[in-house]
């Protein structure tokens, strides 16, 4: 979907101006639509239902919906991953905390900013 590379490179502009020219800019405001911006809520079933409100608050830690994209989207491929594991425990749910941390890491590189998310 273009409206996710807009809104990226919108938020790099907006934390480095003058990053990308104008009339760039105002090309990409024109095909970012918040329609398109759908966030996948993980589901969690099982074991993993305890941590409801610790992934909740690792969600709520994004900060624009572009990150809550993404750490959306790590949450439900570690929970993939873990799928046959009925014993969801601590340590798996620090698992899906490092790879957020690691997926977030990468897109605010682009974005030049180095906050992490808490556990």
């Amino acid at each position: 979907d273009v409206s996710i590379l807009c809104m990226l490179a919108l938020n790099i502009e907006a934390n480095n101006q003058g990053t990308i020219p104008q009339n760039v800019l105002d090309q990409m405001t024109k095909k970012v639509s918040n329609k398109s911006f759908r966030v996948t809520r993980p589901v969690l079933v099982g074991q993993s239902i305890k941590y409801y409100d610790k992934v909740t608050n690792l969600i709520d830690q994004a900060e624009n919906k572009v990150e809550k994209i993404v750490i959306c989207n790590e949450i439900n491929k570690k929970l993939n991953e873990l799928q046959g594991n009925l014993m969801f425990q601590d340590k798996d749910f620090q698992t899906i905390v490092d790879s957020c941390n690691s997926a977030i890491a990468n897109y605010r590189k682009i974005c030049r900013s180095s906050k992490k998310l808490e556990a």
